[in-house]
């Protein structure tokens, strides 16, 4: 309908078909059609019409005044949304687990608003689906693979994962000599979207069910359970660095070998569009180089 109306105001503007034809850069067949196009739908003459100059009817006035001031907030709301766009004002939204946004995104965003005071972030920690997660988010950060195809997923990390359990635990279930089927057998079952699927480990020909004794939905509490001497977990090297450094979980290298997983930020629409996340995402970046140096 505004394509409509702009052709319309444009030829009265201009004062005939010819002229608004021009500036459009269609044929002035195609603006007389649309004309007739509005006119039917209103069911009424919009234009006197001669061979040089058009005139407004009564209708055609009223039509005009109102189409004018629609096409202008039209034009000013592009304007507002091309500045919000564009400028490093406004709002960033979040979506994160637990692990890394105590890891990565609390110093990111430490450093980040202090540069950039006139820019507010708003964090969701959760432990919900992606899909869940993403209405209303402009980043959403998960390990895994991205299930949801409409969502552009970029690669930020890639970390390698580790088993890991008390001192003591280690020491009472002789994870020295244990297979790693064996060590898995403690692990404590993580049912959260944000951790690594490889936390429910499969190995080939076993299908032999597994109790869990103890399920947690949050990377944070598993750590503590764990740290308290509650079994085994299997997470990034980023995620428990610091307790094995502390001495309060230790590595089971046995139980390990080579297992990866990937970490990605998710968007709706290409970064690229927006400053703000642009930038935001430089802090990210940086950190996540420090944490995995």
């Amino acid at each position: 309908m505004l394509d409509d109306a702009l052709v319309f105001t444009k030829v009265v503007e201009c004062g005939n078909f010819s002229k608004a034809a021009r500036d459009l850069g269609i044929t002035p067949a195609s603006v007389s059609k649309k004309i007739m196009r509005i006119e039917e739908r209103l069911d009424a003459s919009l234009l006197y019409r001669n061979t040089r100059s058009v005139q407004l009817t009564s209708q055609g006035e009223a039509y005009y005044r109102l189409m004018r001031q629609a096409l202008n907030t039209s034009i000013e709301a592009e304007q507002a949304v091309r500045e919000l766009s564009t400028s490093m004002h406004g709002v960033i939204r979040i979506a994160a687990g637990p692990s890394f946004t105590c890891h990565i995104l609390a110093p990111a965003l430490a450093r980040f608003v202090n540069i950039h005071p006139d820019i507010s972030v708003h964090v969701t920690v959760t432990t919900s689906p992606i899909s869940a997660a993403s209405e209303g988010a402009d980043i959403m950060f998960q390990w895994g693979e991205l299930k949801d195809s409409e969502l552009i997923a970029k690669p930020i990390m890639t970390d390698t994962l580790v088993s890991v359990c008390s001192p003591q635990y280690f020491k009472d279930h002789e994870f020295t000599t244990a297979s790693r089927e064996d060590v898995f057998k403690h692990c404590i079952a993580l049912t959260s979207n944000y951790a690594p699927v490889s936390t429910h480990p499969q190995w080939p020909g076993h299908d032999e069910f597994i109790l869990r004794r103890i399920i947690v939905d949050d990377i944070g509490a598993v750590l503590a359970i764990v740290v308290a001497g509650g079994g085994v977990t299997l997470l990034p090297r980023y995620a428990v660095r610091e307790h094995i450094a502390r001495g309060s979980l230790v590595e089971i290298e046995s139980a390990g070998g080579a297992q990866t997983i990937t970490g990605s930020a998710i968007f709706h629409s290409p970064p690229t569009q927006n400053p703000r996340i642009n930038e935001f995402m430089k802090y990210v970046t940086e950190v996540i180089n420090q944490v995995m140096a």
